[in-house]
């Protein structure tokens, strides 16, 4: 991914532009004081704390500012029994036919909690804001917080099925199951196409072609070094 965003990227357009890779609670390419912000997307739940809010200290400036956003689980908000279903089928850690089992923990334990266990330390930090969006079933925006970070994206169910075959927790079960194949390998359908079917039954849904909305919770904590 670092070479792909170098490889991508004009040194002559943007001279003050590099990639580096390493780990958060280190960051050695980055001196004492010499960073004005340091932004994480949905990454900061795989930071080892309290040892990482001592490695942003030392790199930030005085006033320097520590970003962190999340998106959490998914809702399809005029679907409250498909809302259901997902809920049950990603959160379920006692059936090894459903998602819930294959997260990795405890970082998709503090995702759905939006980032309120990450408490950035006193010691270092101050101005620290917390905000969250968190939808419902009732229509888009129909949920409650802040509006200015609600995600939210219309695509058909078919679509929907292959992204969320970029979750984590299907590689998960795809190696435990790795016999099982989806219908559209010619399969008698995967975890997938189970939860769909499940889904759209529910929701009298008679095709892929559908369109759906969703939209995730998302969370965003602000602080600012002392």
């Amino acid at each position: 991914m670092v070479e792909q965003a170098r490889d991508g990227t004009d040194s002559y357009t943007y001279p003050n532009v590099s990639f580096q890779s390493g780990p958060a609670e280190e960051l050695p390419f980055f001196g004492d004081t010499s960073v004005d912000a340091v932004l994480s997307g949905q990454a900061a739940h795989w930071f080892e704390y309290p040892r990482v809010w001592t490695s942003l200290a030392r790199v930030l400036r005085k006033g320097g500012t520590v970003a962190f956003w999340t998106y959490g689980n998914p809702f399809f908000v005029n679907c409250p029994k498909a809302t259901e279903i997902i809920t049950e089928w990603s959160t379920n850690t006692t059936d090894p036919d459903k998602l819930g089992a294959y997260w990795t923990q405890p970082g998709r334990s503090i995702v759905e909690q939006l980032y309120r266990p990450i408490q950035p330390a006193d010691e270092f930090f101050e101005d620290i804001k917390r905000y969250e969006y968190v939808p419902d079933t009732k229509g888009p925006a129909s949920g409650k917080g802040e509006e200015a970070i609600r995600l939210y994206r219309k695509a058909t169910v078919a679509q929907w099925r292959e992204y969320f075959r970029t979750w984590s927790a299907w590689h998960g079960w795809h190696e435990a199951h790795p016999e099982v194949k989806p219908r559209k390998d010619g399969g008698t359908g995967d975890v997938m196409d189970r939860m769909f079917d499940e889904i759209s039954a529910a929701e009298g849904w008679e095709d892929d072609d559908v369109e759906v909305e969703l939209e995730w919770g998302t969370g965003l904590i602000l602080a600012r070094r002392k």
